[in-house]
């Protein structure tokens, strides 16, 4: 968790250090992700899933979206996405969009992970996480 904080801290400082404390302590003592998740990504990973997800969280509050949160990050070979219950047929049909795009001679492998706590605190709303 020190890591993945310090990884954050450092990328860009485009957050308080007290919100990335807080956002870091919610995410892994809060958030209630499954602890295979924790054993397939990095902690270079995770920070660039938690910076991502405040971005998002922000995102969402600015324009009034409340904690209807959608972001994916795609690469030739790969994606990763996080969303809410309101974004998910949007996040489904971007991840079918996403796997018709890899060659078909690659296997593909696509998890799905749900919160079993809320993506903001006194929230409504489980994080959904599609990796493909």
């Amino acid at each position: 968790m020190d890591q993945v904080f310090q990884l954050i801290v450092k990328e860009e400082g485009l957050f308080s250090f007290s919100l990335i404390a807080n956002e870091v302590d919610y995410f892994y003592n809060h958030l209630g992700l499954n602890y295979s998740y924790f054993e397939l990504f990095t902690p270079s990973q995770i920070a660039k899933h938690i910076h991502s997800l405040i971005a998002a969280k922000k995102v969402a509050d600015i324009g009034g979206l409340g904690e209807n949160i959608k972001l994916g990050m795609t690469k030739e070979d790969a994606a990763f996405y996080l969303c809410t219950a309101p974004s998910q047929d949007e996040v489904r049909h971007d991840v079918e969009a996403n796997v018709a795009k890899i060659s078909t001679d690659k296997s593909i492998s696509v998890s799905y992970m749900k919160s079993s706590g809320d993506v903001k605190q006194n929230g409504t709303q489980k994080l959904q996480l599609i990796n493909v």
